[in-house]
């Protein structure tokens, strides 16, 4: 789709300063973008050579770059946002149930519902309006999927699983499957039967490959709003609280409650029954063993270092135990004189 600046500037309630040029493609990354392309630039510091090309940027950043034209927002990601929907080509699903996907007598879809090939539907299931459900995909016995939501290719939903409206599930999710627990007094751990379930709430988004666990009994929650990266693991009996967003490769223990607008970072690990409280933010590689209050900000990632320096430290550590015991020496021969 082609715009011009004035055009998308009256639309989205941008301010240009500057020629009313086209845009006949979407912005283009700053360190690649020519001359007759247009990019994006959040915030200072840029360090490239200047840019003769049209900018979406904050006010106070205007004179980093040599543009024929500006965009002015102090919110450039909201509407770059926008922007990019008027670019977006959404993927396709023909409408109707396909031929080649299962469904049971008993499961009540929606008329507009699209289903893909090689979709398991089981008895009992429940499917809202405007949904689609991609190729080979299994719906289990008894699961509710609200209005508009999408389901990716090989999404599995266990039984009893309920998704609410708006739900975005990404290829390869897996929600419902048992949760990890096992008796370990005995030899080899007896399995302890997993007899809950999963609830997502409306307007949730789940990543490729991420996996939420049913609970033990009652339910495994995530609440509204919440979106969740790939790679992550959400152990049963979790709740996530609305709003809260947590990036790849995270892991959440069982029990755990992690509240509302909370930020968990890359490779963040939440011992199990642990509270994170409404606000807070865990940086990333954080081992969390302990509640973590509200608005709070923690962190004891892993921090990359120069070889050497990583090594001398290494070496240090080693000699703490040896350093400490000199220490308090020196401070009774202190307390003495």
């Amino acid at each position: 789709m082609a715009w011009r600046a004035r055009e998308l500037a009256e639309t989205l309630g941008l301010k240009l300063v500057g020629d009313d040029v086209p845009l006949p493609s979407p912005p283009r990354p700053l360190e690649e973008a020519g001359e007759e392309d247009w990019t994006v630039l959040f915030s200072l510091p840029y360090r490239g050579e200047p840019k003769k090309v049209l900018a979406l940027l904050a006010p106070e950043v205007v004179e980093t770059l040599q543009a024929r034209a500006y965009l002015l927002t102090p919110y450039p990601r909201k509407a770059l946002a926008e922007i990019l929907r008027r670019w977006e080509t959404p993927p396709h699903l023909p409408e109707g149930v396909h031929p080649g996907a299962w469904v049971h007598p008993s499961a009540r879809i929606a008329p507009d519902v699209r289903v893909g090939p090689g979709v398991w539907i089981g008895p009992e299931v429940e499917i809202g309006e405007g949904t689609w459900i991609f190729p080979h995909v299994y719906v289990g016995d008894g699961v509710r999927i609200g209005r508009d939501c999408r389901i990716y290719p090989h999404v599995t939903l266990y039984p009893g699983t309920v998704l609410g409206d708006r739900v975005i599930l990404h290829a390869g999710s897996v929600i419902g499957s048992d949760g990890f627990g096992y008796v370990l007094e005995e030899t080899p751990p007896k399995k302890i039967p997993q007899i809950g379930r999963v609830v997502i709430e409306d307007d949730v988004e789940i990543g490729a490959n991420t996996t939420v666990d049913r609970a033990t009994l009652g339910e495994t929650r995530i609440r509204r709003g919440a979106k969740i990266d790939n790679l992550v693991q959400i152990a049963h009996n979790v709740e996530v609280g609305e709003h809260t967003v947590i990036a790849a490769q995270t892991g959440i223990a069982g029990s755990s409650r992690v509240g509302r607008r909370v930020i968990l970072a890359g490779q963040v690990g939440i011992a199990d029954h642990v509270r994170v409280g409404d606000g807070a933010i865990v940086t990333a590689a954080t081992g969390v063993s302990k509640d973590v209050s509200p608005g709070e900000v923690v962190s004891s990632g892993f921090h990359a270092l120069p070889r050497r320096e990583h090594l001398r430290l290494q070496a240090l550590y080693r000699r703490l135990p040896e350093i400490w015991s000199r220490l308090k020496a020196l401070e009774k021969q202190v307390d003495r004189t």
